[in-house]
């Protein structure tokens, strides 16, 4: 049968679903509580009343309402555990003023109210120490409970200790034709009082039990349902690991490789790290016609969509030099970054909003003249003589592509090197990495101080030397963007 919505919205003034399971139960109990004593001293005035013939007493028993009301609106405003830290002290308290006073008034009459107050403490201490219990937590309120316990057995003795002192007799209160009376009375009222407790403990117990099948129920059907979602999310995740795995073999494949480099190039090392699977840097390399062409890109993005961009520019720089011979790296870049806006369709009237491109540094070394040719799209060359002199030759402000308006150049610049020049590109993944106590970036200085630091390395330990250098400022923080520095060692 459900729960009408008065009885209902009453018994949860002050719960919410962010509560434990227990403290509802105690807030709900404590206005339940209340509620059935409004009707239990409605029903004892009325008895005061016509029975006994006493408006004073009725008075005094509809007195009773003030606790109830403050109960329950203390657990509206959220006080609930001063509302039932309160309880059971408050109705000890009323029932001891009130007893007495009705003990003052009847005093002078045939009708001893003591008898009343003798048997309503008796009778009526064991539902109280009983909801005592049930309205605070003994393990995890001690104090409140203690306390509680303390003021209600000091209200109580004072009572006792005060009806003793005007007189009145214990001991022959009982055998009295009215004292046998109410105590049947007193006993039955209080049996159906922990009766009444009993039953609405089992109640709001039936209530909660629903609640939570139902909410099992819930959850069992939203179990199967993530379940079911992790499945194909996991089915998912496979395929787009196959596909990933996929694209990277395709892009190992289009990178040149390393054994074929060894044997066309001097001296050098790749530091290449990409930060996922594939990679938005690449490098590309070949001896074409006397000429060595030496290159380091950093495309847009990382990881899928950086390695897309990896391959386009790949296959353009096969295009541009492979097949049609450009040799100068101005002119390189120029047909680059023209042919790159053409792959992507970008118009004069997209090219505002479209930033696809990259950036890239490109030599061309003649070995028989003993020139290297240089040209850089927001890439730099990093050029150490033999003696350890550092030269930094800056590349042009644009990158290739990138959705610029303006006309961009890429302005050639031409060294003439020595026996045992070293050369450095790098992509600014180096660079960005976060580490070090503070989470900073690692800064282009210090890795330029770097590379000034290994130069009395031979180039073969140069690469671990950066390496170690990285691991150590990068710690376990993740890596920020794909990495790539490339060094070489000219004959």
């Amino acid at each position: 049968m459900r729960t009408l919505p008065l009885v209902n919205n009453l018994l949860n003034i002050g719960t919410n679903q962010q509560m434990s399971y227990l403290l509802q139960k105690r807030i709900q109990f404590s206005n339940g509580m209340s509620t059935f004593l409004c009707f239990f001293v409605g029903l004892l005035s009325i008895v005061a009343y016509f029975v006994v013939g006493s408006s004073l007493l009725a008075i005094t028993f509809w007195s009773y309402l003030i606790i109830p009301v403050v109960i329950i609106g203390l657990n509206k405003v959220g006080k609930n555990h001063v509302a039932r830290f309160i309880f059971i002290p408050a109705n000890c308290l009323y029932f001891t003023i009130a007893n007495m006073a009705t003990l003052l008034a009847f005093q002078n009459t045939a009708f001893d109210p003591g008898i009343l107050n003798i048997y309503m403490f008796r009778h009526y201490g064991p539902s109280a120490i009983a909801a005592l219990f049930i309205l605070l937590d003994i393990r995890r309120e001690p104090r409140a409970f203690i306390l509680a316990s303390v003021l209600s057995i000091l209200i109580v003795g004072t009572f006792f200790e005060s009806i003793q002192l005007v007189g009145i007799d214990l001991e022959t209160l009982p055998r009295t034709k009215l004292g046998i009376a109410l105590n049947e009375f007193f006993v039955w009222s209080a049996a159906t009082i922990v009766m009444g407790m009993v039953l609405f403990l089992i109640y709001i117990n039936s209530r909660y039990e629903k609640k939570f099948l139902e909410q099992n129920e819930v959850l069992a059907e939203q179990k199967e349902e993530i379940s079911t979602q992790r499945d194909a999310l996991e089915k998912a995740h496979g395929n787009l690991m196959s596909s990933i795995n996929y694209a990277k073999r395709i892009q190992d494949a289009l990178l040149p490789d390393k054994e074929r480099l060894s044997q066309e190039l001097p001296n050098h090392f790749i530091l290449f790290k990409p930060r996922d699977v594939v990679s938005g840097d690449f490098y590309w390399a070949a001896k074409h016609k006397g000429l060595l062409y030496w290159v380091c890109a950093d495309c847009t993005g990382h990881g899928v969509p950086g390695a897309f961009m990896t391959m386009v520019g790949m296959n353009l720089l096969n295009q541009i030099i492979l097949e049609e011979d450009y040799n100068d790296p101005g002119q390189i870049l120029e047909q680059l970054d023209s042919r790159l806006e053409q792959s992507l369709n970008t118009s004069d009237t997209t090219r505002k909003g479209i930033a696809d491109g990259m950036d890239m540094a490109i030599a061309v070394i003649n070995l028989t003249t003993r020139e290297c040719k240089f040209a850089g799209a927001k890439r730099p060359l990093y050029y150490f003589k033999k003696g350890g002199e550092f030269v930094e030759i800056k590349g042009s402000k644009f990158p290739i592509g990138g959705g610029y308006t303006q006309k961009k150049s890429f302005e050639t610049q031409q060294i003439t090197f020595e026996s045992h020049d070293r050369l450095y590109f790098f992509s600014d993944g180096y660079p960005d990495q976060y580490g070090g106590e503070n989470k900073r970036k690692f800064m282009v200085k210090k890795f330029r101080l770097s590379l000034i630091d290994i130069q009395q390395q031979p180039l073969a330990d140069q690469m671990g030397k950066l390496e170690s250098a990285l691991a150590q400022w990068q710690g376990f923080t993740k890596q920020t963007d794909d990495i790539l520095v490339m060094g070489m060692e000219l004959p």
